[in-house]
């Protein structure tokens, strides 16, 4: 390849014409970058696969690659390979848009192998794990559901034993808290905002789940419509809430929101667990309500396969850490491997 040092020109002109190539003998040396680009997919198709994989060692879920391609083409994850005229280099994503700086590396314990005639075989390794094992972490859940109580909360899969269930929520916020730091959740806070009823209407379908509009004078309801539509008639406006919820579900199935689902909201409650340590793969906290909001279900095919009971929350986790405190980097999120044809390896 024509090159000055590392760098390679970017435009070569005969005649006052840009050059596409140049080729000397049957050897290409120097290809356009615009003309890499155009060539690269139709090429790449044609003489490299790469198959993506997630495999597990004893300290890390890992995101690995099967890489096949000629045998003329040279080199490793973590430099790239070239054959002398195309150069090609790995890149990584969670999202198709956002090019993550990320290394890659050869998978341990794997060497490059024969995969068949006139190609090679290698395996790939990001140096970011999809997640670590052994890591601290902070976890919340949490919501505005009204009139709820808490009946199990689950960490990691596991029933966390707690000697007052159910909590009604938010009035036994703080006998929460005070039984989680007794349980061992050093740390754990339960918070309340405080915020003002409302109500909202959706009508559950085959085709989807359609919000309809929903007024309110103080805590009652005084006109449920269609967005944008007219108001139904209902028998017993003004509805007061939370008193007349049922009343107000009903009514609207009997006006023909074959599907109406009625849920109250109000003062938002979370629930923090701090500096949590954990190993394994789950990170999962959940917790269950009663009574539910359950509401009509349908598969994919438009089939009605009964209530959906409506009773969990499901928290979230962040802050990842080693086990003594330290910020690690890893990614969950889905992730994406593209080899690309590049200019120069770096």
């Amino acid at each position: 390849m024509i090159r000055k040092g590392s760098r390679y020109p970017r435009r070569l002109s005969r005649d006052g014409r840009d050059l596409e190539m140049l080729i000397r003998g049957e050897r290409v040396v120097w290809i356009a970058p615009d003309t890499v680009k155009s060539i690269s997919q139709e090429w790449l198709d044609e003489n490299v696969r790469v198959t993506s994989s997630v495999s597990n060692d004893s300290t890390a879920r890992w995101f690995e690659l099967e890489i096949v391609m000629p045998d003329d083409l040279t080199g490793s994850p973590e430099d790239g390979w070239s054959n002398g005229t195309i150069n090609l280099a790995l890149d990584y994503t969670t999202d198709l848009s956002t090019w993550e700086t990320i290394d890659w590396v050869s998978t341990p314990g794997t060497t490059p192998e024969s995969a068949g005639t006139g190609k090679t075989r290698y395996f790939a390794r990001a140096s970011v794990p999809v997640m670590w094992f052994e890591v601290m972490l902070d976890l919340q859940i949490g919501s505005n559901r009204s009139g709820q109580s808490i009946t199990e909360i689950h960490l990691f899969d596991t029933l966390i034993s707690l000697p007052n269930y159910p909590y009604a929520m938010p009035a036994d916020a703080a006998a929460l808290e005070a039984d989680l730091i007794a349980e061992g959740f050093t740390g754990a806070t339960v918070s309340v905002t405080s915020a003002a009823l409302s109500v909202t209407v959706r009508n559950h379908l085959s085709s989807g789940a359609f919000p309809y509009d929903v007024t309110m004078s103080g805590s009652s309801v005084t006109a449920v419509a269609p967005h944008g539509g007219s108001t139904i008639s209902l028998p017993s406006y003004p509805y007061s809430m939370p008193s007349q919820e049922a009343d107000l579900q009903a009514d609207l199935r009997t006006a023909g929101v074959d599907g109406a689902v009625v849920r109250l909201y109000g003062d938002q409650w979370t629930i923090d667990i701090p500096d949590w340590l954990t190993s394994g793969l789950s990170r999962s906290l959940v917790l269950f309500l009663d009574p539910g909001d359950p509401y009509p279900a349908y598969d994919l095919q438009g089939n009605y396969v009964g209530e959906n009971p409506d009773n969990s929350v499901v928290g979230t986790f962040g802050n990842v850490r080693d086990p003594m405190g330290d910020l690690i980097r890893e990614e969950r999120n889905c992730a994406f491997a593209v080899m690309r044809i590049v200019e120069a390896l770096p």
